[in-house]
């Protein structure tokens, strides 16, 4: 009977001190980096891109995610191996060519290669609101 509480207990030992609140994808390794943007806030992101900053300041385009909708997630993105780390935007409207972002610019997200990057917690990420103009590319990503 004692060894059969001391498995249990050992059992309950590493169930305990496990990774909590990890996604156990994003813990896989694979042949590709990959990128998916979970929204957990209450509301939807309007047409999100991705985009890196290159080494002159521009941003260049990865991948349009389109609208995604409270408590949905993005398609994954397969990034280059090249890619550190990239930035999302959002575009609620437009205004005189330009677009007005009001804390739709993330901050950048550094990536594990060969990993499933999984970001969930963007509302909580957002970068200082700003005017953008979407057609300039050291503001907002370009193709």
């Amino acid at each position: 009977m004692k060894r059969l509480i001391a498995i249990f207990s050992c059992i309950f030992i590493v169930v305990a001190c496990s990774k909590d609140g990890v996604d156990p994808e994003s813990e896989k390794t694979q042949d590709y980096t990959s990128f998916v943007l979970q929204n957990t806030a209450s509301f939807a992101y309007p047409d999100v891109v991705l985009g890196y900053k290159k080494e002159d300041g521009t941003h260049k385009l990865i991948a349009e995610l389109g609208n995604i909708p409270a408590g949905e997630s993005s398609k994954e993105i397969v990034i280059d191996d090249e890619i550190k780390n990239i930035y999302a935007f959002a575009l609620p409207s437009p205004k005189d060519g330009n677009f007005i972002i009001i804390g739709w610019v993330f901050k950048s997200f550094d990536l594990q290669k060969n990993k499933k990057n999984v970001y969930s917690d963007p509302a909580g990420q957002v970068a200082e609101s700003e005017e953008l103009n979407h057609t300039d590319p050291t503001q907002y990503p370009q193709p």
